[in-house]
């Protein structure tokens, strides 16, 4: 959460994406389908998630 508030979570993608081609590179057999790579950023995350509104249940505005 830190990292994701303060904006340096890119930042430590792109580091462990480093760290995991440097393993790779001294020991491709322990990766027998690919180069491992970091996982993706979500783009959102909750603790929890507020409801959506249904379609029936949106309230229209109103003047005054």
């Amino acid at each position: 959460p830190f990292d994701v508030h303060f904006g340096l979570a890119e930042q430590l993608r792109e580091m462990r994406a480093d760290v995991l081609d440097a393993v790779y590179a001294k020991h491709p057999e322990r990766f027998v389908r690919k180069a491992p790579e970091p996982p993706k950023l979500p783009e959102a995350a909750w603790i929890n998630k507020p409801d959506q509104p249904r379609p029936d249940e949106q309230t229209i505005p109103t003047q005054g």
